[in-house]
């Protein structure tokens, strides 16, 4: 292990982009419960099961773990094969003589770089599991891992001169399944939607954007959507929803009515009409899903340079080699401006990790094995969408930290002149927290003989953590 006291041992380019942080958790969570039935099978139409499958999009019930089945009486639905989506020209729609026009385009240029930047080096330098984008992208099983397997599109969908983005895979792409949706207004980059497993936007031949969505065989909802140019959202033109537990005999509900759904709150089956299932096949029938010519991200050039993210873990995936990656953190530890990370490789039984190694990336890229662990209790079971904060706030420093259940001491990892060490703390105490006054409390497991507490205050000067005066 690292001795205590020892050394052995950029951020993207700001986007302007609005999203509700609310749908974006919420998302994540639900992404724990979705079934690991593929949505690119579902293409467009009304020929699709469930009800909504994410709170971007209506009150979303939990899906079951089964594959998606197709309520009966429905048709599979089928590609548009013969239309393709061409992407944005420049001079078709920008070279005008409106300066206000190509100001605009102009400043969603921007914005959108700023994003294809992050997209182009979280493929290359390997996704993190809580990335607000669709989480098809880094979930284990459909994880894009190389650049020519994702792509882009800038393509003018509300017709009012500036593009939309829009970013998926090569092979959604062509099934028209849009991953990521981004939209341009008020002089900010909006993410208007994003797909999951069960809950997926497609393109239309129209340029509006069809939504299917599912939390089993006995509901579904599906919403044609047009773009609303004033806010980049997507504004809801019609409604084809099914769900017997609304109304086992008549479960097939319609509307046209904007206020008859909320992203928030969901449909309003109670104001909603009831249309016949043939009724509701012949609706979705027109809303053909077309495929989308995609500029692949190995032929994008980033605008701005890589990231110390992606650079140290570059780095750190290197020296890991074939070993098991559990855990990257990057931060600016000592708090000098630049970057440095720390990664634990080892193997996760779900519960508790086995043969941890901890590895440390200096700022210079330097990388090297600082502490080896036979087991860590309780830091298993990661899947995409959770998080686990490893990092503990000393004011002017971070600390990487771990241990601290079942009876393990906590340890703690800090950088003092560009090497990794741990303060005398480390490993001393099984329970060690930052307190809301801003020190530190140490305290063993349980109560009983033998129980303390001991205060501590940080001291940026040496870098240790020193008994508060008047504290025991």
């Amino acid at each position: 292990m690292l001795p205590r006291n020892s050394c052995t041992k950029g951020n993207f380019a700001s986007a302007n982009i609005y999203i509700n942080k609310k749908d974006a958790q919420m998302k994540k969570y639900l992404i724990m419960s979705l079934a690991m039935a593929a949505c690119s099978v579902m293409v467009s139409g009304c020929a699709t099961d469930g009800s909504a499958g994410e709170d971007t999009d209506g009150s979303i019930q939990e899906a079951p773990a089964s594959a998606h089945v197709i309520p009966e009486g429905t048709a599979e639905p089928v590609i548009q094969e013969s239309i393709v989506q061409e992407p944005f020209s420049e001079t078709e729609d920008i070279g005008n003589s409106d300066t206000d026009s190509a100001d605009v385009t102009d400043s969603a240029d921007t914005a959108y770089n700023g994003i294809l930047d992050m997209f182009y080096y979280k493929i290359m330098g390997g996704w993190d599991h809580t990335e607000d984008v669709s989480y098809m992208f880094y979930w284990d099983y459909t994880s894009v891992k190389d650049l020519s397997d994702a792509g882009y599109a800038l393509t003018d969908l509300d017709g009012n001169g500036v593009p939309e983005l829009l970013v998926s895979t090569m092979e959604a792409a062509e099934k028209g399944l849009i991953y990521d949706l981004y939209t341009f207004a008020d002089g900010v980059a909006v993410h208007a939607a994003t797909s999951g497993e069960r809950y997926c936007y497609y393109l239309c031949a129209d340029n509006t954007v069809y939504y299917w969505a599912s939390s089993g065989a006995s509901n579904s909802t599906q919403i044609h959507y047009s773009i609303d140019p004033d806010t980049g959202s997507l504004h809801p033109d019609e409604i084809v929803a099914f769900d017997q537990m609304q109304d086992r005999d008549n479960p097939w509900f319609h509307s046209t009515q904007e206020d008859h759904y909320d992203r928030a709150e969901g449909l309003d089956f109670d104001r909603m009409s009831h249309i016949t299932e043939a009724e509701a096949q012949d609706i979705c029938a027109g809303y053909q899903a077309v495929a989308i010519e995609l500029t692949p991200f190995d032929q994008y050039t980033p605008q701005e340079g890589m990231p110390d993210e992606i650079r140290l873990k570059q780095a750190f995936r290197s020296a890991a080699g074939s070993e098991n990656e559990l855990y990257f953190v990057c931060d600016d530890f000592d708090g000098n401006g630049s970057m440095e990370a720390f990664g634990i490789t080892g193997t996760d039984d779900g519960i508790d990790l086995s043969d941890a190694i901890i590895y440390y990336a200096g700022s210079d890229g330097t990388v090297s094995v600082i502490d080896t662990f036979p087991k860590i209790y309780a830091y298993g079971g990661m899947y995409p969408g959770m998080t686990r904060k490893l990092t503990i706030n000393a004011g002017t420093a971070e600390f990487l930290m771990i241990g601290g259940a079942d009876g393990q001491e906590t340890w703690l990892y800090g950088v003092k002149d560009g090497k990794a060490y741990q303060p005398e703390v480390s490993g001393q105490h099984a329970d060690f927290r930052k307190t809301e006054d801003g020190r530190f409390v140490a305290q063993p497991h349980e109560g009983g003989e033998g129980y303390y507490s001991i205060v501590y205050d940080y001291d940026p000067a040496s870098g240790e953590f020193i008994v508060a005066e008047g504290e025991s």
